[in-house]
């Protein structure tokens, strides 16, 4: 029987709760022997004088921490790779959906902050609806708690799909 899952999409937004979930995905990965694609979607920013400034600065300290634990992960034994696709005007998820379809994504994974509630205008909801394969999606006391309990860690994003503790999803 193939695999399960042997390539995981993680669709990071940049934000400081990411650091949390890239470890736990990460994580999951090197347990299983997953590939790892990371996608970083920055979006265009229509002219207001300076908050695209802010922006800007904002998104490139995002990208540099990203490649940053993304050579960390490889250096790890995890096949790692980041994807930053820039130009994208409204939602990212259209282009989360078309790049998790062109990479041949088993597992989808996003991490819902909790801004607002999950509706219709949200890219969680937008990609429950679009995303060309299951999705994994890691709630807002996920980074509050630096995710689940150690003991927890692997069984919890396995469990839906009969794994075992200590084994690989076939």
């Amino acid at each position: 029987m193939p695999e399960l899952f042997n390539r995981v999409l993680w669709a990071s937004d940049g934000g400081a709760d990411d650091h949390p979930v890239l470890d736990y995905v990460g994580e999951l990965c090197e347990r299983y022997c997953c590939e790892l694609r990371i996608v970083h979607v920055v979006p265009t920013i229509l002219p207001e004088p300076m908050s695209q400034f802010d922006g800007h600065e904002g998104q490139e300290r995002a990208i540099a921490w990203l490649k940053a634990r993304t050579r960390a992960l490889r250096l790890d034994g995890v096949d790692a790779s980041l994807h930053v696709i820039r130009g994208v005007l409204g939602s990212p998820a259209p282009a989360i959906a078309e790049f998790a379809e062109a990479v041949g994504a088993d597992l989808m994974v996003l991490h819902a902050h909790g801004r607002r509630p999950i509706d219709s205008v949200g890219t969680a909801a937008r990609l429950l609806a679009s995303s060309p394969c299951p999705l994994l999606l890691l709630g807002r006391e996920f980074a509050a708690t630096d995710g689940p309990p150690p003991a927890q860690r692997h069984r919890s994003a396995w469990d839906h799909v009969g794994a075992s503790p200590g084994s690989r999803p076939t």
